[in-house]
């Protein structure tokens, strides 16, 4: 049997009156990777910002590592990271300053943003 990391219910989303995401299903294994394709505005980045805390559903369930999330886990506390459609790195940082942003506090951070540059074919552009 697999492990579930993510599992999306019947998710609905919206902004006031408008759906922009409805009754979604969505199960991610633990060790997927899953990219989110389609046309702008069709609810990608919802589905992200509703994972991630900052968008709370209109109905359905939310499920990490089979613990149901909402409200009343806070973004902070998800251990979700996002990275936003627009510039949202600092620039006067290097790639590899911006990586390490993200770990700060983090026990080994220096060694693992040394692991996430070569794993994303970053290393040559690190400074």
């Amino acid at each position: 049997m697999t492990e579930l990391a993510l599992r999306l219910q019947k998710l609905t989303l919206a902004y006031g009156a408008e759906t922009v995401v409805e009754a979604i299903d969505l199960d991610i294994e633990k060790g997927e990777i899953v990219g989110l394709l389609g046309a702008s505005g069709s609810g990608k980045s919802s589905i992200l910002r509703a994972i991630a805390g900052f968008l709370p559903p209109r109905s359905g369930s939310i499920e990490l590592a089979g613990k149901t999330i909402d409200a009343a886990l806070p973004p902070q506390r998800r251990r979700i990271g996002m990275v936003f459609q627009d510039f949202a790195l600092f620039r006067h940082q290097s790639v590899a300053a911006n990586i390490r942003f993200g770990l700060h506090g983090r026990a080994g951070a220096a060694q693992r943003g040394e692991e996430l540059l070569q794993r994303f074919g970053l290393s040559d552009l690190a400074q």
